[in-house]
């Protein structure tokens, strides 16, 4: 993270939405020109490319073994306050 123009945290932030949100590039660049904080959708891709690979290693050495490798998604229609809506659960076969 050594000579970066822009704040750690928001170099972070916006490679964590890109991969856990899957949301477009020009999507990552749009919500952080609402804040102030005019990107290109270039410097997003570098950013990923740079630091992505890191942040998976963080984060499959803190969550081995927590996560099963099997999920199948429960599905049921409620009425909740007169209307029916459709609740979803993933649940972890693992365990």
């Amino acid at each position: 993270m050594n000579y970066l123009e822009v704040p750690a945290d928001i170099v972070l932030l916006a490679v964590i939405w890109r991969l856990r949100y899957k949301l477009s590039l020009r999507d990552v660049a749009e919500i952080f020109l609402e804040r102030s904080f005019p990107f290109t959708l270039e410097v997003i891709r570098g950013w990923e490319a740079r630091f992505a690979p890191s942040i998976k290693d963080q984060l499959h050495s803190k969550r081995q073994g927590q996560v099963g490798k099997c999920w199948y998604v429960d599905e049921t229609y409620l009425k909740v306050h007169g209307k029916w809506w459709y609740v979803y659960r993933a649940i972890d076969q693992g365990a």
